[in-house]
């Protein structure tokens, strides 16, 4: 155990029944990955440093910017356009020195999300999209790792713990009773849900492990589907709940501690401070289909020779000037070579459009959905990540059959 500065700093929680001297040595010993450092990590990245998680990894492979700092408490105005692992190897080595971090400035992919799960006992999920978040899933049923999961969408958060496992003989702390199901909060598009009939407890100490993600969300949902903070909009208190949250559930499973969201979904009101779960089973199929898989293929998002082609052309944020800093054109297909003859559309809302202003021609993203019948030619949508504008240019190719639909990623 360490010197007299750690039991002074760790003294109130080593107190607690269940953690002392021997539950404190679990923390110090524990690896926890955290995968995505923005407004879910930075609460779990804190609340696990804070209670002494030993070994701490960091995966994230985005800058800071401006509009993350109101929840995003880790990086300040001074942070802003450095990589977060960068603003984040600055801070937390010199003032946290009982965790060791280990930083990983990279993407989450099919390529590496295996070795890079491997040498951590808990993976916990804090991303904000379904591909990475299916990838997680199916990585931690493969190698055998329990994994943390929440998402927000509006004033409406999820919370569940996948894959640990179920053990009726753990200390359990208390015990509630199970809220009946509260379907209408469920808001996220997640497909089809499957979850458990009769009296709603999935709990059984029969089961080994817990049910995975796709236990309850077999497949992933459409893109267009799919709307993320920069949509929907979100604020601090949801992801310092959901997050610290996160972090406790980490904490009971290096504990020893039984999991009440393991095979329940926890849906959490923000708007009404409604708490309220939903159960559901493991599903061996799905587990089966997982191992039994190759694993480029076990994400759900399989690879064809008909798949999108990323090409990245140099273009000027605004048609007819010198942009100061070139910007990166992301496209589904090749892009013809006379970009005059686009009709650009910048699809953000227009108080956003009104506070930037481009070039384009600014019809919002949901009023050009439902114009889409209208649009001929070649469209070129843009926004100010990218992100919109891609998800709505792929939709618009399938739902007109059209190849001539493009997305500008701009700086």
């Amino acid at each position: 155990m360490p010197d007299t500065h750690f039991n002074s700093f760790f003294s109130r929680q080593m107190r607690l029944e269940g953690i002392g001297i021997e539950g404190m040595q679990k923390l110090q010993d524990a690896k926890v990955l955290v995968i995505g450092a923005g407004g879910l990590g930075c609460p779990v990245i804190m609340n696990l440093f804070s209670a002494g998680i030993g070994a701490i990894g960091i995966a994230d492979a985005d800058k800071v910017e401006a509009h993350n700092l109101h929840r995003q408490q880790l990086y300040t105005m001074a942070d802003v356009g450095k990589k977060k692992v960068d603003a984040l190897k600055e801070k937390l080595p010199l003032s946290y020195p009982f965790s060791n971090f280990v930083f990983f400035e990279e993407r989450v992919a099919e390529s590496n999300i295996l070795p890079l799960i491997s040498n951590y006992d808990i993976i916990i999920d804090c991303t904000d999209n379904f591909p990475t978040r299916y990838l997680i899933n199916d990585a931690c049923v493969m190698a055998d790792k329990p994994w943390v999961f929440a998402s927000i969408e509006g004033w409406e958060g999820q919370l569940t713990v996948c894959n640990t496992i179920v053990d009726d003989t753990a200390n359990n702390g208390c015990h509630g009773e199970l809220a009946e199901p509260f379907y209408s909060a469920l808001r996220q598009p997640f497909g089809k849900l499957r979850v458990t009939e009769g009296d709603n407890d999935a709990y059984s100490s029969t089961m080994a492990k817990s049910p995975t993600y796709r236990c309850i969300f077999p497949e992933p949902p459409l893109d267009i589907d799919a709307p993320n903070c920069e949509e929907t909009g979100v604020l601090n208190t949801f992801t310092n709940t959901l997050g610290s949250m996160q972090a406790h559930e980490a904490i009971k499973i290096v504990l020893g501690m039984k999991s009440n969201l393991a095979g329940k979904l926890l849906i959490l009101n923000f708007a009404t401070t409604e708490f309220n779960t939903i159960a559901f089973e493991r599903q061996e199929e799905e587990v089966k289909k997982i191992r039994n898989s190759s694993f480029p293929e076990a994400s759900g998002f399989r690879m064809t020779t008909n798949s999108p082609v990323m090409l990245r052309h140099s273009l000027p944020r605004h048609f007819g000037e010198a942009a100061p800093n070139n910007t990166e054109l992301e496209i589904e297909i090749p892009l013809p070579t006379d970009t005059t003859h686009y009709r650009l559309i910048d699809i953000r809302e227009a108080y956003e459009f009104e506070e930037s202003p481009t070039e384009a021609e600014n019809i919002p993203y949901h009023e050009l959905l439902a114009k889409a019948p209208e649009l001929t030619g070649n469209i070129l949508l843009m926004c100010d990540t990218g992100k919109r504008s891609l998800i709505l240019a792929k939709h618009l190719r399938e739902v007109l059959n059209s190849d001539k639909i493009f997305s500008l990623k701009r700086d």
